[in-house]
Order: structure tokens, then C-alpha cells, then sequence
């Protein structure tokens, strides 16, 4: 398996662009959008996958702050080098901590 940044970069112009986005919305006294009347409505797959990002989003929250650049870049090294080893007992178990 090869880490790249790509992904996390993504997500963090992502996480930037909406941001910005929100900022620079005009509001009114309600804290609302001025001038807009938008309604928005999603499908089924849509919701699930807006439900996974308001799951995820404290996750990635947690790991971007937790683990230092130096972190991060020691195990990409690992793992490209092929160092980097989980048990897969430890996998199967945090997979079903996740689960309950």
C-alpha cells in the first residue's frame, strides 16, 4: 500500500473552499444566507454519504491535529519502504470497536 498526499490535500482545499465559501456569504440578522431562498434536496445516496462526512469530519479533525508533519512523513516512509506493519488481530478488533 503506498500513502500519498494527494488525498489529504484534497481534502483539506476542500475543507478551505467551503470555508471561504461560508465566509464570504452575506448574512442577515438570522445568521441566514441574505437574499436566498435555496432549497436543497437529496437523495438517498446523497444523505448516506453526508452522514459518513459528518462521521468522519471529527475523525479527521482529530487526526490532523494529532499527528505532526515529521509523524506523518516517518510512517510514509515506513510503509513505502515496506517497515510498516499492523497484526491484522488488531485490525479485525478495531474494526469491530468500531462497529458496537
Amino acid at each position: 500500500m503506498k500513502i500519498t498526499s494527494s488525498g489529504l490535500e484534497h481534502y483539506q482545499s476542500v475543507v478551505q473552499s467551503v470555508k471561504q465559501n461560508a465566509d464570504a456569504a452575506p448574512k442577515s440578522k438570522t445568521g441566514q444566507a441574505a437574499g436566498r431562498a435555496d432549497k436543497v434536496t437529496l437523495s438517498e445516496n446523497a444523505a448516506a454519504r453526508a452522514g459518513v462526512r459528518r462521521l468522519a469530519s471529527p475523525v479527521a479533525a482529530e487526526v490532523e491535529a494529532g499527528a505532526s508533519a515529521e509523524r506523518i512523513d516517518e510512517l510514509r516512509s515506513a510503509v513505502e519502504s515496506g517497515e510498516y506493519y499492523v497484526a491484522s488481530e488488531d485490525i479485525a478488533d478495531a474494526i469491530l470497536d468500531l462497529s458496537v
